[in-house]
């Protein structure tokens, strides 16, 4: 999807390989697109905005769209690989 390219483009081919890509769909929450760029495999999902902000999509929780990163950068920050590393990000 050209829009994930555009916002995840300061990114390097490496970490590029360790999202899910291949799968990208747009989800509408609150009027608002967001981009799956991980597939947490339980329903939810890590997305991207057009701007490149990153949030966790929650199904499950009552706050269903939180911000965790303001760029793809930063995720990469939080984010080495390990999906189960994200576990506690997706319940906060």
């Amino acid at each position: 999807m050209e829009v994930v390219k555009k916002a995840l483009k300061t990114l390097k081919s490496e970490q590029l390989f360790q999202l899910d890509l291949d799968g990208t769909f747009e989800i509408e929450l609150n009027e608002k697109l967001y981009y799956t760029i991980l597939d947490m495999e339980d329903g939810n999902y890590i997305a991207t905005t057009k701007n490149g902000r990153i949030f966790r999509l929650n199904h499950d929780h009552e706050m269903r769209v939180k911000q965790i990163a303001k760029s793809p950068e930063e995720f990469f920050e939080l984010y080495k690989g390990n999906k189960s590393k994200l576990e506690s990000i997706m319940n906060e």
